[in-house]
């Protein structure tokens, strides 16, 4: 019986299953007239055995399996991370002056180089007054396709350098041909993709912070998750076919901007910050004039991935035509608000990050930290339609899918809506 023990634990591994060991084992004749007329209570005697160590095989392959999916996914956000570095440039030093050797961009100050040319470069962002710009630079970054935002000490955009190979073969007439209908169904999938991120990053932070206040964020949350559900299922079943659309269609995106926002000023009620409401411009509290910066940031990007597109930033479909203005832009933010913006923003507030205003206004630091944390954002990978790409990129897809929706090659447009 011992020597049947030993064989059985040495060979577990070539023995397929339970059912083969008995029938195999009840093919022995033992030597003993006992053996054989307990022949099935030592048959199941030896199957416990062959599932005791079997189980623990594989429990050691199964952990030795985890061990190295997580070793895998470790070494490949490593490699995301270092593809990554150098691919945004942000300027915010008065006195910093922006030039170009032939390996590519680099930037002085009081004649030092504080940053190296980097091959993987996408993007400057200039931020605040003093900063002087070389022709040089402009050129490099002109035939490199790289963009230039510039933004004031609010973090308010006034203006773009960017390659005229962005304005070539452009759906400019499409957009302006675009019929009734086709403006509803695209302006309705865009509210429902911004209603779905809200309500995905609510239920994101309700995994972790079920219990503050006592229990009170868990009633907003079922109030503000059964809200949101209902506005999202009436814009579904939208059907007006008419101008008044727009102001029907923001009514619905009003109404659960006001269930969202009341569950965030619940949700950080703790964290010293006295949220209030959601401000726009001229806000001098930290929670919105966070936002407001992280939003400026965003609208920039949009708006590069929407002149990519070879859309009109102008021709808007959900937001209302003012002269001047890119409501295209406008419009497509809306699905990236919550994931973009919100999210990095709630995360350094709770984080107890140091965040701090000056003279109604962000402090330096603090403008600097939230454009480090937004930037990264804008660089991780995540999943979209089964690949793995950077959120950057998601909103260049999106852009182009709206691109495809106006010129027919497309009959819907999906937006993007995030995992939580």
């Amino acid at each position: 019986m011992n020597r049947l023990n030993a064989l059985i634990i040495r060979n577990q591994n070539s023995i397929n299953n339970k059912k083969e060991l008995v029938s195999n084992l009840q093919k022995i004749e033992f030597y003993s007239e006992n053996s054989n007329k307990n022949k099935s209570q030592l048959i199941q005697q030896l199957c416990s055995t062959y599932i005791v160590h079997s189980t623990k095989s594989k429990t050691r392959l199964t952990s030795t399996h985890i061990d190295n999916t997580k070793l895998i996914t470790q070494k490949k956000k490593e490699y995301q991370k270092r593809e990554n570095e150098g691919a945004e440039l942000v300027i915010s030093i008065p006195g910093s002056y922006i030039g170009a050797t032939y390996k590519g961009i680099t930037v002085k100050l009081q004649g030092k180089i504080i940053n190296k040319p980097s091959p993987a470069l996408k993007h400057i962002t200039v931020v605040g007054k003093g900063i002087s710009l070389s022709s040089n630079a402009i050129t490099y970054c002109m035939n490199h396709k790289i963009p230039i935002d510039f933004f004031d000490g609010r973090g308010k955009q006034y203006g773009t350098v960017l390659n005229p190979v962005f304005l070539d073969g452009t759906l400019w007439n499409k957009q302006v041909e675009l019929p009734l209908e086709q403006k509803i169904k695209l302006a309705t999938q865009i509210i429902i993709g911004k209603l779905k991120n809200q309500l995905n990053l609510i239920k994101y932070y309700h995994k972790y912070h079920k219990d503050i206040l006592g229990g009170k964020l868990s009633e907003k949350y079922v109030e503000v998750v059964l809200k949101i559900d209902k506005l999202i299922e009436k814009a579904k079943n939208y059907s007006q076919r008419n101008e008044k659309y727009t102001a029907e269609l923001m009514a619905i995106e009003s109404q659960a901007a006001i269930a969202y926002w009341s569950y965030i000023r619940v949700l950080t009620a703790d964290d010293g910050i006295d949220f209030i409401r959601r401000e726009h411009q001229g806000a001098t509290d930290l929670l919105n004039s966070l936002l407001n910066y992280g939003y400026a940031i965003l609208y920039a990007r949009v708006w590069k991935n929407i002149l990519a597109a070879k859309l009109n930033p102008s021709i808007g479909v959900l937001h209302a035509k003012q002269d001047g203005k890119p409501t295209l832009v406008f419009d497509v933010v809306e699905l990236f608000r919550a994931q973009m913006v919100d999210r990095v923003v709630i995360s350094l507030i709770q984080k107890k990050v140091s965040l701090k205003m000056h003279d109604g206004l962000l402090n330096e630091s603090s403008k600097r930290v939230l454009i480090r944390y937004i930037l990264e954002r804008l660089n991780r990978y995540e999943k979209y339609r089964g690949e793995e790409i950077t959120f950057s990129q998601i909103i260049l897809r999106q852009a182009q899918e709206i691109a495809l929706f106006i010129s027919g090659d497309n009959l819907i447009f999906k937006p993007y809506v995030a995992k939580w």
